[in-house]
């Protein structure tokens, strides 16, 4: 780039893109907001999700993105053993407390996918356990908190995944 001498195109900054080129869910594969906006409007509802990283103490989470092989939710396509690569998700876990699953799609369409956790890894009993919708308008669309049901054979979670968005699911 530029400090290295070899480019002469100058440094655009964030502006350039602008909303149009965020996605939040996809940032939340990295651990990101959106911008939360320069005039006090809050376009991408920021203030409910970092209500939610309040409640649940997110900074005490450890984060496991979809690269990394120790990731306890792994996402099927539909009811198959194939593994997705067009949505995936990070998991943020407090172990024997909660995992906040944050899931993304590029699919161009929307996909069923099952989630599959690792219920150990996370210290939570699969008979126990709730997986929650939280309401927060701007990532999951819905008027309150939802609980999922609707375990298959393998006890994965089936969920469609609206294209190229996806869900912030609260398992606790």
């Amino acid at each position: 780039g530029e400090m290295l001498g070899g480019d002469y195109v100058p440094p655009v900054d964030g502006h350039f893109c602008g909303e149009s080129c965020a996605n939040r869910w996809r940032g939340m594969l990295f651990g990101m907001s959106n911008r939360a906006g320069w005039n006090g409007v809050d376009p991408n509802d920021n203030k409910n999700l970092w209500k939610l990283w309040d409640d649940i103490a997110i900074e005490r989470a450890s984060m496991y993105g979809w690269w990394n092989a120790s990731n306890p939710v792994q996402i099927f396509d539909g009811q198959s053993q194939r593994l997705s690569k067009n949505i995936l998700a990070t998991a943020y876990v407090r172990p024997g407390n909660m995992t906040l699953l944050a899931i993304a799609s590029w699919d161009a369409t929307n996909a069923t996918v099952s989630l599959a956790i690792n219920w150990e890894s996370i210290g939570l009993s699969r008979q126990r356990a709730s997986v929650i919708a939280p309401h927060i308008p701007g990532f999951n669309r819905h008027e309150q908190s939802r609980v999922l049901r609707g375990e298959d054979v393998q006890g994965r979670i089936s969920l469609t995944v609206p294209a190229h968005e996806g869900w912030l699911l609260l398992v606790k």
